[in-house]
């Protein structure tokens, strides 16, 4: 042999290196260059007959017992000229002796020569490699069988080749899938078609869950795959590995071509899983496809099948609920039934009217609808859901809804619009049913009442401007125009009752007038219409209020002016009243502004500044000392008090309960006010319930009491009850000030236990702390203090006063006006 030429049996290490390398990282045209300058040996074997025996060598460990094949440097060439195509080349390395299966660990991954020809669909090679001995079995390292790696990347005459030259069509691959299923899966078309045409399925194939190519085909989308099993024979009524049928998964995907071929080939259009909740036809409604709704209706679906959850909806249920309304339309046209009711009792018009879908209810009520039911549950029609939306509620009214049904509370839907504010609705309601409506029914006379009060003032005109009575009472006997003035609604409102004469006169349960319910907000344009309508300014009420009083106590100034200026009698008493009602400056001293004083005490209609009324008020001096925040630094009853004086008021004028200001000034009144009373008034005058100015002196301050500039005898002084100032200061919580009565009081003979005509002692007076008006106005002062200070100064703890029905004691009085009990212990 030439030196030049190598020996392929034993070349040397740079030839294995460049075959290394060029098998790797060259061209194809570089390893055909070096294959090609390989000598032929001089006894060259026929390549089929060396290798004959190698076919049927099927454990696989034949090359692993041999010596080692000296042409093994050869097998990454072989490899790779077999994964390229390159026939020729892999011809001539069998020719050169090259085995065809490889020794393991020779190629990339132990993967055969057969493996990667097949792959890359290289069928010359294939065959040449088949024909030379290459094995068909599965490699240890291989995930895929050999025909199930073919199914994956290679053509249908590939798989056709392997099947013909004994690949096992039934061997599954490292997923336990047969070739066919994985032709289907991988969606190889040509693969199914030639894996199906070989040999009938039935022969081998054994139905598994999931496994199914029918399922496969369907969940990958792979329709050439589908028609091709289906064409086959495989049923197209099979479940899915998730347990759901071939027909509704196509339909959940959305593939109505693959939905229509299930069809053709004998798809049962209603069959559904057990537990599962929707139909083919659910589920397209559901996802509104209204072409696939139409393909399982051509296909004889069976429109009225319900879905199996607790609703049991039919799928018109689920079109109406989804807000599919050209769906809707369809099954109504194929006759889908309207008034089908789910397990609730809910038919689709109550749906579609709930949604307020006027097309939807319209196409509902034209295929015969009812459009008279009740909701079971909670018992309203469909009136009552439809009155938030007008369109809706008009289609009803005019296909024969009955606007007088009610629901569980005896309201109709106009009732319900009403009470929402509705107008739309009102109006409607009014323009279709006028005469079939009862607008003097006592539900609607109160949605009226209700409308007024809430300042619906547009529903309130239209149910007036229908007829409904403009003098309807609410159960207090309020008429619309009162409940209008009563909650402070707009003027228009007023104006808007006005407009339709109501009588001005009624009154109320407690005999008001409406002007007599105006308060802090009114406006003054409702007074004004109101007024000028006819209403009485000089009305009494049962408490002998008019309502120029009541705007005094509201301290409304403008109303105030203008009904002095439209009626200047109002000024003084009406002469209806009785004595003991209070003129309007008793009420402005009480209740109103100084405004409201110095504009009535310098009015053109003489006001009596001395005026008398029974009762606690007295005089308007003795008014104004009463008023409510009179206590308060910033009243302006002190200012009040001296405008009367200036205009005459005289304070030495008995009158009342309190007979002079002096006495009720010493309640709650300033020092100042106390001293300007003393100027006309002894401090030595009592009132009605012979208590002394000194007496009502001790409930209110240390400064009150020494602005009376009193001798001790004053402090022995009894009233009507007979209790002495002691016994009214140590309920006022002022320690100190109990010490000085308490002192001068000693000095006027009167000791800390004295006893009142039912035997209270200041002690037992201080454990019950009553409230004193104007002083205290909201709890009772702290009182232990003050028992602590009676007790140390010698109250006897186990003094008893009188009750209705038996004595008690100073520890059982504290328990009934939760006094501090212990510190009575503790001195028992």
């Amino acid at each position: 042999m030439d030196s030049k030429i190598p020996d392929i049996s034993d070349p040397d290490l740079a030839l294995q290196e460049a075959a290394k390398q060029v098998s790797k990282f060259g061209s194809d045209e570089a390893l055909r260059e070096l294959v090609n300058s390989l000598p032929m040996p001089p006894d060259i074997i026929p390549v089929q007959q060396s290798v004959a025996g190698e076919r049927g060598d099927d454990d696989g460990t034949k090359d692993d017992h041999h010596e080692p094949d000296p042409l093994q440097w050869l097998s990454l060439p072989m490899f790779r000229d077999a994964a390229s195509g390159m026939e020729d080349i892999v011809k001539k390395l069998l020719k050169l002796g090259v085995k065809p299966n490889p020794a393991k660990g020779t190629t990339p991954d132990s993967k055969s020569y057969l493996h990667a020809a097949v792959g890359k669909s290289r069928y010359k090679c294939v065959k040449l490699l088949i024909d030379a001995g290459a094995r068909m079995k599965k490699g240890s390292a291989d995930v895929n069988t050999l025909l199930g790696h073919a199914v994956g990347w290679a053509s249908g005459e590939m798989v056709q080749l392997l099947l013909e030259n004994g690949a096992r069509i039934d061997e599954p691959n490292s997923f336990d899938e047969i070739p066919l299923v994985s032709a289907v899966y991988w969606g190889c078309f040509a693969a199914t078609e030639a894996i199906l045409s070989y040999r009938d399925y039935r022969e081998y194939y054994v139905d598994e869950p999931g496994k199914n190519p029918v399922d496969v085909a369907v969940e990958h989308g792979h329709y050439k795959c589908l028609k091709i099993v289906l064409d086959h024979g495989f049923s197209p009524n099979i479940y899915t590995s998730g347990g759901d049928t071939a027909l509704r998964c196509a339909a959940y995907y959305g593939r109505m071509d693959i939905c229509e071929l299930l069809l053709k080939s004998g798809a049962d259009p209603d069959l559904t899983p057990e537990g599962a909740v929707t139909t083919p036809l659910i589920q397209a409604v559901t996802r509104g496809d209204l072409d696939m709704v139409k393909l399982l209706v051509k296909y004889k679906v069976t429109i009225e099948n319900r879905e199996t959850s607790v609703w049991s909806r039919t799928p018109m249920h689920i079109a109406v609920d989804s807000k599919k309304p050209a769906i809707v339309q369809y099954l109504l046209a194929q006759g889908a039934d309207p008034n089908a009711r789910d397990s609730e009792g809910v038919p689709p018009i109550a749906s579609a009217v709930k949604a307020g879908d006027p097309d939807v209810v319209q196409w509902l009520v034209e295929k015969g609808a009812a459009v008279n039911l009740t909701n079971d549950s909670n018992e309203t029609t469909l009136l009552h859901e439809a009155i938030s939306h007008p369109e809706t509620l008009r289609i009803l009214l005019q296909h024969g809804a009955d606007i007088t049904m009610t629901n569980k509370w005896s309201q109709t839907a106009l009732d319900v619009d009403i009470g929402s504010n509705y107008l739309t609705s009102v109006r409607i309601t009014l323009e279709t049913s006028r005469d079939k409506l009862d607008l003097g029914s006592e539900n609607t006379r109160r949605a009226l009442c209700e409308a007024v009060t809430s300042g619906y003032t547009h529903v309130v005109g239209a149910l007036l401007e229908a007829g409904a009575d403009v003098n309807t009472v609410n159960a207090n006997g309020e008429s619309l125009l009162m409940l209008a003035v009563k909650y402070n609604r707009e003027s228009n409102m007023a104006c808007t009752i006005l407009e339709y004469n109501p009588n001005l006169a009624m009154r109320d349960d407690k005999q008001n007038t409406a002007l007599h319910h105006i308060n802090k907000t009114t406006r003054l344009e409702t007074v004004r219409r109101i007024a000028n309508a006819g209403g009485k300014l000089d009305a009494l009420n049962d408490c002998e209020d008019t309502p120029f009083v009541v705007a005094i106590k509201a301290q409304l100034e403008d109303v105030f002016s203008y009904m002095l200026k439209k009626q200047p009698t109002l000024a003084i008493r009406c002469p209806a009243a009785s004595t003991k009602t209070l003129t309007p400056l008793h009420e402005a001293c009480i209740n109103g502004t100084l405004s409201m004083v110095r504009t009535l005490v310098h009015h053109k209609v003489k006001v009596d500044v001395n005026a008398s009324c029974e009762g606690i008020y007295g005089t308007p001096l003795i008014a104004t000392t009463l008023r409510s925040d009179i206590a308060s630094p910033t009243s302006v009853g002190r200012l009040i008090f001296v405008q009367l004086l200036f205009k005459g008021a005289d304070s030495s004028i008995a009158s009342g309960v309190f007979r002079y200001p002096l006495i009720s000034a010493c309640l709650a009144g300033d020092t100042n006010t106390i001293e300007l009373c003393t100027i006309k008034t002894s401090a030595t005058e009592h009132d009605s319930l012979q208590r002394k100015s000194v007496h009502l002196a001790c409930y209110n301050s240390l400064e009150a009491v020494n602005q009376l500039k009193l001798p001790d005898s004053e402090y022995a002084a009894r009233d009507i009850v007979g209790r002495v100032p002691l016994h009214y200061a140590v309920m006022s919580g002022n320690v100190e000030l109990a010490q000085m009565v308490l002192e001068r009081s000693e000095r006027a003979g009167v000791d800390i236990n004295t006893l009142d005509d039912d035997g209270w002692t200041p002690l037992l007076w201080a454990v019950r702390a009553s409230r004193i008006r104007l002083r205290h106005h909201t709890a009772r002062v702290s009182n232990t203090d003050m028992i602590s200070f009676l007790l140390e100064k010698g109250a006897d703890a186990t003094v008893k006063g009188k009750r209705v029905d038996r004595e008690w004691t100073a520890h059982e009085a504290a328990y009934y006006y939760h006094a501090d009990r212990q510190v009575i212990l503790d001195h028992l």
